[in-house]
């Protein structure tokens, strides 16, 4: 009886002798993001993890540009020394740092796991683990049994080339240890890593190559290596063949393509930490392709719906004019509009455009009082643009900010929510620096890119376009951000000169070059819409040939914005079914179609360029020279027959025109409480143009047609052609009305652009086939009619003042 017992319980006991304890080790002199990410990984699986050396001077040398790394043996020695003799451990070291860092697995008995994770840290933290140390154990076990010890290998013959055929020849694989991950029982892994002393700046890699390549030590020591990462993924010179893969439940694992294998844990050495980031993204638990974002929508530190107004956290708030930008104004007024307490927020304004200092000014005054602090460098200045950004970092740091949120001129936050998320998503995630996700209209130009190419520019991500088009939602780790940046207290610490890291990079790259160098992980958040960027590539041309308003030219690079300034309010209206719309006269339709604003800048730039014809018969912009119905009128797509004097960009007083004839050099100068600023006008002369045609012919045909096929049902003429467009003016001392005639088109459009009995007296037009008079006095609103058969028409003379419109044969 008692043998047949005993027979029963010792295949147990075996099992138990048979399943090692995994101790899982790395060292860390410094808490970074690298390593929090590598602990998190180790957390998704129960890994249980023990840093080595934190808070210690790492005297291992930089790694990154030289060997080094020698001072991880040495710390493994010390701590290791109490598993010197165990044949039931296996050690696992991860090379999670800058200079490669050491992890041990201990060991698995039965019923029972232990796992402790030892990390030697420097700077850069490399690893993620993608698998528990069961999978790991059970990998070793089943594919090196043979093996005592196991290292990564790579396709690389590093630190030194010529040692390359001292190695063993591989059936298949990669053939060249890597340092960064290798386990084994502590017996062994304990005498190799003590053979010899070892200098805190000797390399760690050459070190273990050297034994390696060593015929006698590697066959004591059963060293091998995984050649086809089974279980350690080292990612240099092989991203191509390491890629994503989504199981049945939706989990992200990395999938080795060459090797048909999927490894246990990722190793970014050298130039592969950005596809590493990548990848972690996913794996571990990240992300979903059924549930999505795993920890996205958790509060577990702070939730600014519920937190007293009184106790959010200070934020700098830095916004950036370096370059021509349109829509500034709207830039602006959308930052007034953040749903964040203006006494929590420190605010910094840098503008080195002239045509924005007058923007700048009036948003100052309407806000700048609300805000707990302000610096404004608005103008003329003797500090460019990195000297700005690097004195908003000092100008934060002095009052003891907790985030500072920088913002570019072309950022336009729509969610008014904005600041708040971001501060609670860097809070409750441990992000030091996020971005809101921001992209120009129905492109897929962005504020960040999902991969950097070898040359240090843009390279498209697989995951870039989904991202963009919140097919995948969450908060993505990715090598460039720029724009509008959340950067917590802790990050600004660190930085003390990130916009000259690389001067003959641009400001936003020498930054985020600095970030990926020195290990600081810059995410992007498209959880919610934010926003999306104001286009301005060509806008820096439209300014300097001298436009008054020089965002009315920028109907297709800005729709969105240019239609909310310049269409009229009640424009959409028009076109819901039903709606019926108002005639002056029979067939005569009039409704509201351009804003007030639209019409009042419609009028400075024609006075502006002034080349208004004389009224006679006699017309050289014609094709055959001769006008049948003059009018004083320019058209829109004239030019100026010589240069227009001298022109200055933009001037920041109301009462001092901004453009004169002369070879003055305008200052103006405004008082603050806190600071006077000047502004210097300069001199330059340009060849003035109207040149809006193509922008009138697109308005034309995307807001009068629809409205046309309304009312003239139909009649379908798509695109609309038009060669007659012109703003016409009515003064009684020029022309002060204008005979009975029709107009050569199929239909046309008059807008009011001023106002009857504010700006002029008299006016309106007679149809006389029907004896009505359409008074036309609506600022923005146009009368649309047929043109040359039936709706004969005059101009009713303007009697006081001075009478503009804004004429279109549409369809000649």
């Amino acid at each position: 009886m008692l043998l047949l017992i005993a027979a029963f319980l010792l295949p147990g006991l075996a099992v138990c002798r048979s399943e090692p304890e995994i101790v899982v080790v790395t060292v860390a002199t410094e808490d970074t993001d690298g390593l929090r990410r590598l602990l998190k990984s180790a957390e998704h699986y129960d890994i249980k993890v023990q840093v080595f050396g934190m808070g210690k001077e790492w005297k291992g040398g930089d790694t990154r540009v030289s060997q080094g790394g020698g001072q991880k043996i040495r710390i493994l020695s010390e701590e290791l020394k109490h598993y010197k003799d165990r044949d039931d451990v296996i050690i696992l070291f991860v090379d999670a740092c800058l200079h490669r860092a050491v992890a041990r697995f201990l060991i698995f008995c039965a019923n029972k796991t232990t796992i402790e994770l030892i990390h030697f840290h420097n700077s850069l933290y490399d690893v993620v683990f993608t698998a528990g140390t069961l999978t790991i154990l059970d990998r070793f076990q089943t594919h090196f049994k043979d093996k005592r010890i196991l290292f990564g290998a790579e396709p690389y013959c590093w630190p030194d080339e010529s040692l390359a055929p001292d190695y063993p020849v591989v059936e298949f694989g990669k053939r060249f240890l890597n340092s960064g991950l290798f386990l084994g029982y502590a017996k062994e892994l304990y005498k190799m890593i003590t053979l010899k002393q070892v200098a805190d700046d000797d390399d760690d890699q050459l070190y273990y190559t050297m034994i390696y390549i060593d015929p006698k030590l590697r066959k004591e020591l059963k060293i091998g290596l995984d050649t086809m990462s089974r279980i350690f993924q080292n990612l240099n010179g092989v991203t191509d063949d390491v890629e994503l893969q989504f199981d049945d439940n939706g989990d992200a694992l990395a999938y080795n393509a060459a090797y048909n294998t999927h490894p246990a844990i990722l190793h970014g050495n050298g130039p592969s930490k950005k596809h590493l980031n990548y990848l972690a993204n996913y794996v571990s638990g990240q992300w979903s392709s059924i549930n999505g974002c795993s920890f996205c929508g958790k509060k577990p530190r702070i939730d600014i719906t519920t937190t007293d107004p009184a106790d959010l956290p200070l934020v700098a708030l830095s916004i950036f004019i370096a370059k021509p930008i349109p829509f500034v104004e709207e830039m602006l007024e959308a930052v007034a509009r953040l749903d964040y307490p203006k006494k929590k927020l420190v605010l910094y304004i840098y503008n080195s455009q002239r045509f924005s200092i007058k923007t700048v000014m009036d948003f100052l005054t309407e806000y700048g009082s609300q805000y707990y602090s302000k610096k404004v460098i608005n103008g003329v200045s003797e500090i460019g643009e990195r000297e700005a950004r690097q004195e908003a970092l000092t100008f934060a740091s002095r009052f003891d900010t907790e985030f500072l949120f920088s913002l570019d001129g072309d950022a336009m936050l729509t969610n008014e929510k904005t600041l708040q998320i971001l501060v609670e998503s860097s809070i409750n995630y441990d992000l030091g620096i996020v971005a809101p996700l921001l992209g120009q209209p129905n492109k897929m130009f962005t504020n960040f890119w999902g991969a950097v190419a070898p040359n240090g520019y843009y390279e498209r991500s697989e995951d870039y376009l989904a991202i963009v088009q919140r097919k995948r939602i969450g908060i993505w780790n990715v090598p460039f951000v720029t724009t509008a940046l959340l950067i917590n207290k802790e990050k600004m610490k660190e930085m003390k000169t990130p916009y000259f890291y690389d001067k003959n990079l641009d400001v936003d790259m020498s930054f985020c070059k600095w970030a990926r160098d020195n290990g600081h992980f810059m995410y992007v958040d498209n959880e919610e819409y934010f926003g999306f960027l104001i286009v301005s590539d060509d806008f820096n041309d439209i300014v300097h040939k001298g436009k008054l308003h020089p965002e009315m030219w920028e109907i297709f690079e800005n729709r969105e914005l240019w239609e909310a300034r310049y269409l009229h309010p009640d424009y959409s209206k028009q076109l819901e079914e039903g709606y019926e719309i108002d005639q002056a006269c029979p067939d005569v339709y009039d409704y509201p179609l351009v804003s007030e604003r639209f019409a009042k800048e419609m009028i400075e730039e024609m006075e502006h360029f002034g080349k208004w014809s004389d009224g006679s018969n006699k017309d050289e912009r014609l094709a055959g020279g001769y006008e049948n119905v003059p009018t004083r009128d320019i058209h829109m797509n004239q030019d100026s027959p010589s240069l227009n004097g001298t022109i200055l960009s933009y001037s920041s007083s109301n009462t001092v025109s901004p453009f004169v004839s002369d070879d003055r050099v305008l200052r103006y100068k405004k008082s603050d409480k806190t600071k006077q600023f000047v502004y210097i006008l300069k001199r330059h002369e340009v060849l003035l143009q109207i040149d809006f045609e193509r922008q009138w012919l697109f308005f034309l045909d995307e807001y009068v047609r629809p409205l046309q096929e309304k009312v003239f049902t139909g009649y379908y003429h798509r695109p609309v052609e038009a060669n007659m467009m012109f703003v016409v003016r009515y003064r009684p001392d020029e022309q002060p009305s204008l005979r009975p005639h029709h107009d050569a088109s199929t239909f046309s459009v008059d807008i009011a652009l001023n106002k009857r009995g504010v700006d002029y007296e008299g006016g309106g037009v007679r149809y006389t086939r029907y004896n009505c008079t359409a008074p036309a006095d609506q600022v923005g609103y146009a009368m649309m009619f047929p043109g040359r058969l039936t709706h004969m028409h005059e101009g009713l003379p303007t009697t006081k003042g001075t009478r503009y419109i804004l004429v279109s044969f549409v369809n000649p």
